[in-house]
């Protein structure tokens, strides 16, 4: 009796003991051990088997509790049955997500890691250790191998992420670092995790994240921030060219009144030079347009052409005034004096405005000193001649009936030239300021006369180079004369200066060559038409450092027409090492610049002579003619 009753003690106790694991295990979000539930199984399928035996036998009416102690029994161990069946299922179910987590994982190519913070074992997966270049096998799976791995500059930082973490200033651990590849290189990894295990006093004991290769997002960022800082630069360098304007604008606030007209001027210069250049493009790229007609006249066509030509030279002359006008602000304009002819000038000049003045109806006449035959003058000839040029321009611009007279005359002070017209004439206010830049007489939308408002800017600027002073008389209705006195510059001539003959047409030598320095094709396609008739051969080099090499290699080159700007070596470059081999062979600079100065640049580099793009095929003729006849 004291067996049974202790064996009913052991079953009720065993019992009791397996509801109380449950319970706590499930408390703390754990399932119960298979090993205990299947011992506990075992404990109570004992005692109830000896309890079936006792009864099987016949003793069990000596032992009343048998019966109580059965029934007690059975419902414990379909509770632990039960369990078990539950704890397979929730097994499976665990086993699946794992497998789904692990698809996941190599899904998204994360490198997984499972840190014994005691033993300082790490369990890695293998795309960690492919994140930097290795097998699993190839890399120790320790504490001191990941930190070895890790750049040197970044491990405070990771050092930290972890402290914050495992202090709990932080819910994970997050961190971006570099780790050396296998290769050498340096890759940036984010790594992210927590602390799953501690110990009773709350202490890390495990820890498990992960590791993502970020390199390329790094990669991006750091273009992305070069590129801001090259943008901050320029901003920086906006920012100081505006505070540079600010300053200005504060210098001008002195002169307040000046200032507000010099708007007005500038706003009128804006509005006329938008007209001046689309007008003269305008009537090019119209009258292009119209020439494309199929059934159009030949007379039309030459008329067309005509057009174009001088709605061409119209726009080139603005172009001009705005480079030179460039240049004299800067002060980079100079003086190459030499001898000069008076009277062939006012003849050049006179002989270039004699068609144009004969279309309004007006005669060009011109006066000379004769007392000046016999001395010798020096100044800038091409600068004297683009002094004239502007005044008669403006002479012709502004007369409508009557006629220009243009001539030179000796005074005390120096040689006197002048430009006399019949024209409008200009009011006593505006003959100070007309020489001023962008200024006008008429600056309206209403005005009558093209132009830019810079040739007597221009101008003025010239003759103040050579000393001297540009002025005008004039009154509105009467005309006006401008003029200016050359200081003396001269000395007594033996013989008269005698005007230098026009080259007369003779016959080119066809056996030479012509090299055609260009790397334009379209310019170059033009001046090779333009040569076609004269059954020259024609070479063509894209860049100096060919021109050099052609210049060499080739036989019986009597001519190069050298482009200033080009790939590789410019023109003047090619011209100076083409000049150190030989000197002989003639050099005729080329160039779209065609600023005022360009002709001394041209002549000190060693080419002889000089010609300004657009090129007009009759100066080339004359040029080809100089030096190939």
């Amino acid at each position: 009796m004291d067996k049974i009753v202790l064996l009913d003690d052991i079953a009720t106790l065993a019992a009791f003991l397996s509801i109380v694991i449950i319970l706590l295990r499930w408390k703390k979000g754990r399932d119960l051990p298979l090993q205990i539930m299947l011992l506990t199984l075992v404990i109570l399928f004992t005692i109830f088997g000896t309890f079936l035996f006792i009864e099987w036998s016949g003793y069990s009416h000596h032992f009343d509790p048998i019966e109580d102690l059965i029934g007690a029994i059975i419902p414990i161990i379909w509770i632990n049955i039960f369990y078990i069946i539950l704890n397979k299922q929730h097994t499976i179910k665990l086993k699946e997500s794992e497998e789904n987590l692990t698809l996941a994982i190599e899904g998204a190519k994360l490198g997984t890691w499972d840190w014994n913070i005691q033993t300082g074992y790490i369990l890695i997966n293998r795309r960690w250790a492919e994140i930097i270049g290795y097998q699993p096998e190839e890399i120790s799976p320790d504490y001191r191998t990941w930190k070895s791995l890790i750049h040197p500059d970044d491990f405070p930082i990771v050092e930290s992420s972890l402290e914050d973490h495992f202090n709990k200033t932080t819910p994970y651990y997050d961190a971006e670092f570099r780790m050396k590849h296998k290769d050498g290189s340096w890759k940036w990894i984010s790594s992210r995790g927590m602390m799953v295990e501690t110990d009773r006093d709350d202490r890390p004991l495990r820890a498990v994240g992960i590791h993502l290769d970020i390199t390329v997002t790094k990669n991006m960022e750091q273009q992305l921030r070069n590129s801001n800082e090259k943008y901050l630069a320029a901003n920086k360098e906006l920012t100081e060219s505006l505070a540079h304007i600010r300053d200005i604008n504060a210098e001008l606030e002195v002169a307040k009144e000046k200032a507000e007209e010099n708007d007005r001027l500038k706003t009128a210069f804006l509005g006329n030079m938008s007209h001046e250049i689309r007008t003269p493009l305008n009537g090019i790229l119209g009258f292009l347009e119209l020439l494309r007609t199929p059934s159009l006249e030949e007379n039309k066509k030459i008329e067309y052409m005509a057009i174009i030509e001088d709605s061409g030279k119209r726009l080139m002359n603005i172009i001009d005034d705005l480079l030179d006008i460039s240049k004299i602000e800067k002060g980079q304009v100079f003086l190459n004096k030499e001898t000069i002819n008076p009277a062939q000038i006012i003849a050049k000049i006179a002989d270039m405005y004699e068609s144009k003045a004969s279309q309004k109806g007006l005669k060009i006449s011109t006066i000379k000193d004769s007392t000046a035959e016999g001395f010798t003058f020096k100044a800038d000839f091409h600068k004297l001649m683009r002094i004239l040029n502007n005044l008669t321009g403006n002479a012709i611009k502004f007369t409508h009936q009557g006629g220009i007279q243009l001539g030179y005359m000796t005074t005390d002070e120096g040689l006197k030239f002048f430009v006399k017209d019949t024209g409008i004439g200009i009011p006593p206010e505006m003959q100070k300021v007309i020489f001023e830049r962008f200024r006008q007489v008429d600056t309206s939308l209403s005005r009558g006369y093209e132009g830019s408002g810079l040739g007597l800017s221009i101008s003025e600027a010239l003759v103040k180079l050579h000393g001297a002073e540009l002025k005008v008389e004039s009154a509105p209705g009467r005309g006006s004369t401008f003029y200016f006195v050359l200081p003396y510059e001269y000395r007594k001539s033996e013989q008269p200066m005698q005007v230098k003959e026009a080259i007369t047409k003779q016959a080119i030598d066809s056996s030479k060559k012509i090299l055609i320095a260009e790397d334009d094709e379209i310019s170059f396609l033009f001046l090779q038409e333009l040569l076609k008739d004269q059954n020259l051969t024609i070479l063509h080099a894209f860049n100096g450092e060919e021109a050099v090499a052609m210049t060499d290699s080739q036989d019986n080159i009597g001519l190069i027409l050298m482009d200033i700007k080009m790939p590789k070596m410019n023109g003047l470059e090619a011209t100076r090492k083409i000049k150190a081999k030989h000197p002989g062979i003639p050099i005729i600079a080329q160039t779209a610049y065609a600023l005022i100065n360009d002709k001394e640049i041209v002549k000190e580099a060693g080419c002889d002579d000089y010609i300004t793009k657009p090129i007009l095929p009759d100066t080339l003729n004359k040029l080809i003619l100089q030096y190939l006849k």
